[in-house]
């Protein structure tokens, strides 16, 4: 049983170069983003280190100072 779960595990978890790509991009996102003035947060299952091999998503939460209202967001350089 354990073989057969290593196995699975060797199937399912992304590459060493998975990893890579996938931290280049995302510092080039907050990059981007934190030049705009927000501080972005990565969640989900990339930041858990939980994602799979082949299925990629990336979730950033915007974390806007609370000073920025409403009105002054959606005027904001993202639009």
């Amino acid at each position: 049983m354990k073989k057969l779960l290593r196995e699975i595990l060797k199937e399912i978890t992304p590459t060493e170069e998975e990893h890579e790509l996938e931290k280049r991009i995302i510092e080039r996102i907050k990059k981007k983003l934190e030049k705009m003035g927000v501080r972005p947060v990565l969640v989900g299952s990339l930041a858990k280190d939980t994602d799979l091999r082949g299925d990629k998503d990336i979730d950033i939460f915007i974390m806007f100072h609370k000073d920025v209202s409403r009105g002054n967001w959606r005027k904001g350089p993202w639009r």
